[in-house]
């Protein structure tokens, strides 16, 4: 089986069960103005979800979990991921490179391999998660003007790591071991 695929703008994905793909579970290129939302995505052979250059997308109420490599891709744009459930990914839970303006408010994000959040970005937002029981919490590699904010982080091997990273602001963030 194959992915879904879309190009363009004003995509809606809702209410699906997305699984068992030989590829990403789910792959948008360029989408802008899209709501994927209330999505089962799992046991795809690569990403769960992979988002390419994308702007105003909004990720709420997915449970994206066990697929190979991470459960959400994002490569550049401007996006806001919400009450989504991210667990069991081979690599991350999330990784999002080259990006502006990433919000990630309300998620649970547990028991991934490797890093629970990877953010390469700028203009960004970490608020209300709950990041548990993965090898690296919050691994901010570089950018700048992020906010990190009443976070919880618990059971990580290593809870937050900054590296190459300028202007993060961390407030009330709960480092729990």
């Amino acid at each position: 089986r194959d992915r879904y695929g879309c190009e363009g703008t004003e995509s809606t994905l809702r209410f699906n069960n997305i699984y068992n793909n030989s590829k990403s579970g789910v792959y948008l290129i360029h989408p802008n103005y899209g709501v994927i939302e209330f999505n089962e995505i799992h046991h795809n052979q690569e990403n769960g979800l992979f988002l390419d250059w994308g702007a105003d997308i909004v990720v709420e109420g997915n449970n994206i979990y066990k697929n190979k490599m991470a459960g959400i891709q994002v490569s550049g744009g401007e996006m806001n991921f919400t009450g989504n459930y991210i667990s069991e990914n081979g690599k991350a839970g999330v990784n999002a490179t080259c990006t502006w303006v990433m919000n990630f408010l309300y998620n649970e994000i547990t028991n991934n391999t490797g890093t629970g959040l990877l953010l390469r970005t700028y203009n960004s937002t970490v608020k209300y998660n709950h990041i548990t029981n993965n090898e690296i919490g919050l691994h901010l590699q570089w950018g700048n003007n992020t906010i990190v904010y009443l976070n919880n982080f618990y059971n990580n091997t290593s809870d937050l790591q900054c590296t190459s990273f300028f202007d993060l602001t961390n407030w009330n963030s709960t480092l729990l071991d």
